[in-house]
């Protein structure tokens, strides 16, 4: 999963959500409900030019400019007593020939949503009777899982069968001793579909990668590195000379080998 938000220390305003299923099923929505002028100048430059525009709008494929994302909210988003308007229906297309298209120019859906259409689609999404019971992942996720509790309102509204809390790409990767993680190959990054696509690669390549580590080693190895830290801190300097000292690098250094060829693993069975 990956979302994309305006963040400004008080509240977490959701412009995109996309979430990719461990089958391959993917999900790609954008709010028509958030307000872009309270952007930071870091969104503006790297989260809108990633936006995508309706097909049936007449208007270019990414919303590019803040005059052409300030019209695409205008047209999908409220407006009068029509308070739910997100998405753009064929009658709504019909009747505004000035503004939409009669077919699309591409074979991609109209990606506006107001919040209560995303809200339901994902439920759809994350079915538990159809696919399961949901496990959320994603990549320096805090603020992500806020701004998909919140289409649910409180903790409490969270859609049955749903975890109340989402797992951490990064938290898992440094747990392993932290690899370097396979490059992002899409152009576009913080576009959440990309991104969301992305989270399953480096979760594919974490999950090879654990799959290749004995049971236990891994605690072993966190309690040597930690007597390591206090050793280097509290020890007086002439130690590092003893026998004993020269045994716990010699079996550090063994182990970081050891790491360094199961990561070379993983990465050979992700590749393949």
């Amino acid at each position: 999963m990956d979302a994309e938000f305006i963040d400004d220390g008080h509240t977490i305003d959701l412009i995109s959500i996309a979430m990719v299923a461990e089958d391959g099923r993917e999900y790609y929505a954008q709010s028509v409900e958030f307000n872009h002028r309270n952007a930071s100048p870091w969104v503006r430059e790297n989260v809108f030019p990633g936006l995508l525009s309706c097909p049936y709008q007449r208007d270019t494929h990414l919303v590019t400019t803040p005059y052409s994302l300030e019209v695409a909210l205008q047209l999908h988003g409220p407006r009068g007593a029509n308070l739910s308007r997100g998405q753009c229906t064929s009658e709504q297309r019909k009747s505004d020939p000035g503004n939409f298209l009669i077919e699309s120019i591409s074979e991609r859906d109209c990606p506006w949503r107001n919040r209560v259409q995303i809200a339901n689609e994902l439920v759809n999404f994350c079915n538990p009777e159809q696919y399961g019971k949901p496990e959320f992942w994603t990549y320096y996720g805090s603020y992500d899982h806020v701004a998909l509790a919140q289409l649910y309102g409180p903790m409490i509204g969270l859609p049955p069968g749903w975890p109340m809390y989402t797992m951490d790409i990064k938290q898992w990767c440094v747990q392993l001793g932290d690899p370097q993680l396979p490059e992002q190959t899409s152009a576009m990054e913080h576009n959440a579909l990309n991104d969301a696509r992305w989270n399953k690669v480096a979760w594919e390549f974490l999950r090879d990668l654990e799959a290749t580590r004995p049971a236990g080693n891994q605690d072993l190895a966190k309690k040597i590195l930690y007597a390591m830290e206090i050793s280097e801190k509290f020890l007086p300097p002439e130690l590092p000379d003893a026998p004993g000292i020269n045994v716990v690098q010699s079996l550090m250094n063994s182990i970081a080998n050891l790491c360094n060829q199961q990561v070379g693993t993983a990465r050979t069975q992700h590749n393949k």
